[in-house]
């Protein structure tokens, strides 16, 4: 028989009869080097045009079209014709494209353990369990139901342990490195779908990964090795924080990092993971466990993140998943076997999805979340890669096994990302982002930041703003920062950003100095003292597309709160000094249509960290914490003032912040008096108008009812003050604010903007800024208000389309 040798995925994965066959003569090195650089060209080339042309307005992600374009060119398609044979390795062939693919793994690896959310994983760490725990169960038992006919069309006479603990592996496995970049691409990165599924594929991964070393080192009995790589790995992740740390201090001043301290650390990686993978251990896994450990303070791995997506993404990615499509022959595997392959496919992807369907229904969630989350994590990958080559290596498989085995992981690895993206695409619907008022926002639920920000003065307040916003320091913060730097688009940004490419990394490169590094460093600064992770990016836009880029930016990190910075800023003297007028129209655009609940940031000044402040010592000698800002909220009724008292409390959780919740309200006279008159008048009016105070009615119910519950809770409590304004008319609400100026380090107001009240007429006839409703814009004068900062919101407009 001719001896057959696939390459998949970079893994040279030879038959058991590959060995007995002669190596044919090599070619000239330099000719190969150049034959594999021709043919990684051309995958990446073809990919592209694939995608762009036909799959990606389809849908699909771009990992299929990489996987279609190699089974194109390769042996299944192309390959047989030989006069168009293309990708013919031989023996030298695969050792360049086997040893490149090595580091390529490595790096990839590296990078996704870089950008891996490790306090959502720690959060989900128990959910995701659950999930990879019924998924598995599932797999173990499909793998015993296809296990005998298996052993009867393969003849197997090997040990029938390891060959059933390879099925079930094999059906158990995921791909968190893929489902990472599939979600990405579905928008579903940032979701809790999306989130949960990249969680536990990564628990699913290191445990399939655990048994496959643990097995591979029983097998070879070189148990002492792979002990001694894994301590050798912990030692250099260890060894990798002190030489970040000189690394961020030494550059600390400098406008950018060395090249060489930069790809000195991915040398030291690719290193140590290459040694493990020597020693007998996975150099996949130990470059992943590198990644995840890496230190995120500081500079150095954002630098890391920002050097390595480019050409991962855009070159290695689609030379990797080319090749596993170039490498693959259809053609070789009898129909009989192909039968086999195609029944243990679908047996094991419906057992995975419906045992991740059953935990996820256990767990509280809804099903068609449980079957989108089961078809994600039915992506495949490296994992079935890995048993697949580990087994070749210990002369573990034979000829038959070997062949559908290898039909099997195939066709799971070209099938599942296109089954998942239609899964996906689908309950579309169902999974698309919804935001929700804060007001109906649980107090332990997630509360999502998005802070657009235009240079280094809008910052401080911003980011003092979410450190209250996190609660008590004792417990867990619920709070995820997205900070989005807004750059106006110039030529000679628009020349930076073609060289360096960096539109497809999100933005400019924070070494490109200026703001854009002071911003960064703020976020480090504010990451150490805290303990919010801050996910930082960077927008090129004109200013008449600039909204856009705000509410694209929203929709993808699925926020819950947008804010925007006030185009004013207060001068040494205290009155605001007027700023641009296209920022000013930026924030009215953002506002009008934003995805979430919005607000404009007038900043005053709330740079004190309430953290950092010690202890305050009570009159009977006991600690508590020193108050530092006092909050008021201006409730005047209306869903806007409902998410200005909905972000009060979230703020008052915080053990330095003392708040009060102003409410103005007519005398109990007018309101009676308004009362009959509505009575007589109603039969005089017109349909319009009569609907127009119905929904009076029931906005005044919403405001009561939510108020209510608000008192009870925390007014009754003494948790936060209370204080009640009668007035009648707008002169009499100005005077009424005037009277608590210099109360709040932080004023919380609704927008109001078609809140039709008696309370505040007249006050919009003088504004200057209608962005931000009559009584923010009388806030935000400097005729009348001089001290303290204020965040006027709007309420996001309510779906109200069926699933």
């Amino acid at each position: 028989m001719e001896a057959v040798a696939v390459v998949v995925a970079g893994w040279t994965l030879p038959s058991p009869t590959a060995a007995a066959g002669k190596s044919p003569e090599c070619k000239d090195s330099n000719v190969l080097i150049l034959t594999v650089l021709f043919e990684s060209i051309l995958l990446v080339c073809s990919s592209q045009l694939l995608h762009r042309s036909i799959l990606g307005r389809l849908g699909q992600p771009a990992a299929i079209s990489q996987m279609l374009a190699g089974f194109l060119l390769g042996q299944s398609v192309l390959g047989q014709i030989k006069s168009r044979k293309i990708f013919d390795f031989e023996v030298k062939e695969l050792s360049i494209v086997t040893d490149s693919s090595n580091i390529v793994r490595i790096l990839f690896m590296f990078l996704i353990g870089l950008e891996i959310d490790i306090p959502y994983l720690l959060r989900a760490a128990r959910r995701a369990s659950f999930i990879v725990a019924g998924g598995m169960a599932a797999a173990l038992l499909a793998a015993a139901a296809l296990f005998e006919p298996f052993y009867l069309l393969t003849s197997w006479k090997n040990k029938y342990f390891l060959l059933f603990l390879s099925i079930f592996l094999i059906f158990s496995s995921s791909s968190s490195p893929v489902l990472a970049r599939l979600a990405a691409e579905l928008k579903l990165a940032h979701s809790e779908i999306g989130r949960l599924g990249v969680a536990s594929a990564l628990i699913n991964d290191t445990a399939c990964i655990f048994i496959v070393a643990a097995a591979v080192l029983l097998k070879t009995r070189r148990m002492i090795t792979g002990l001694m790589s894994l301590v050798m790995l912990v030692v250099s992740t260890k060894l990798l924080w002190p030489v970040v740390a000189w690394i961020n201090k030494r550059n600390e001043e400098r406008k950018s990092t060395g090249d060489w301290q930069i790809w000195g650390l991915v040398m030291f990686v690719v290193a140590v993971a290459g040694v493990t993978e020597v020693a007998g251990y996975s150099s996949t896994m130990a470059g992943l466990v590198m990644g995840v450990a890496f230190p995120r303070e500081g500079f150095v791995a954002r630098t890391l993140v920002e050097r390595l997506s480019y050409p991962v993404n855009n070159f290695i990615l689609p030379v990797f998943y080319g090749f596993m499509g170039a490498q693959t022959d259809v053609r070789a595997i009898p129909w009989r076997q192909l039968a086999m392959a195609a029944a243990m496919v679908v047996v094991s992807s419906a057992s995975k999805v419906a045992g991740t369907a059953v935990a996820a229904r256990y767990l509280g969630m809804q099903v068609h979340e449980g079957v989108v989350l089961g078809f994600l994590l039915n992506i495949r990958g490296h994992v079935d890669l890995l048993i697949v080559a580990s087994a070749s290596k210990t002369a573990f498989w034979e000829e038959r096994a070997w062949r559908l085995i290898m039909a099997t992981v195939v066709c799971r690895m070209l099938l599942a990302a296109p089954m998942a993206a239609v899964a996906v695409k689908l309950k579309r619907c169902a999974l698309s982002y919804r935001a929700v008022p804060l007001q109906q926002l649980l107090p332990a639920g997630e509360l999502r930041f998005l802070l657009c920000v235009h240079g280094t003065r809008d910052v401080p307040t911003m980011l003092n703003l979410v450190e209250i916003a996190s609660g008590n320091s004792t417990v867990e913060s619920l709070v995820s920062l997205y900070l989005l730097h807004l750059i106006k688009l110039t030529n000679r940004v628009t020349n930076h950003m073609l060289y360096h490419q960096q539109e497809e990394s999100g933005g400019l490169g924070w070494e490109s100095g200026g703001d854009t590094r002071v911003i960064a460093a703020a976020g480090d600064v504010f990451r150490a003292e805290t303990g919010i992770n801050v996910h930082q990016a960077s927008t090129v836009s004109s200013l008449d597309s600039m909204h856009v880029d705000i509410h694209t930016a929203a929709d993808d990190v699925r926020a819950s709160l947008l804010i925007l910075p006030f185009h004013k800023h207060q001068r040494v003297d205290g009155r605001m000094q007027a700023g641009k007028k296209a920022l000013r129209s930026i924030n009215d655009l953002a506002m009008r249509h934003a995805p979430c609940t919005a607000g404009i940031l007038v900043d005053r000044g709330l740079s004190a960290t309430a953290t950092s402040q010690a202890p305050a010592e009570s009159s009977g000698g006991g600690g508590g914490f020193q108050t530092m800002h006092h909050v008021g909220v201006l409730f005047f009724g209306g869903g806007d003032d409902r998410e200005a008292l909905a972000l009060g409390i979230r703020l008052s959780q915080h053990p330095c912040v003392a708040m009060t919740v102003v409410r103005f309200v007519l005398p109990p006279s007018s309101r009676d008096e308004s009362a009959a008159k509505l009575r007589v008048e109603s039969s005089e009016m017109d349909q319009d108008i009569l609907l127009a105070f119905r929904l009076q009615d029931e906005e005044r119910e919403a405001d009561d009812t939510f108020f209510s519950d608000i008192f009870t809770r925390y007014v009754v409590s003494g948790k936060v003050a209370y204080m009640e304004k009668h007035v009648e008319s707008g002169p009499e609400t100005v005077t009424a604010i005037c009277s608590i100026e210099g109360m709040f380090s932080l004023y919380l107001v609704g927008q109001g903007e078609n809140r039709n009240s008696t309370l505040t007429a007249g006050m919009g006839e003088w504004g200057e800024c209608p962005e931000l409703g009559p009584v923010g814009d009388f806030l935000a004068s400097s005729d009348f208000i001089s001290t303290g900062s204020v965040l006027i919101l709007k309420q996001c407009e309510q779906k109200t389309d069926e699933l």
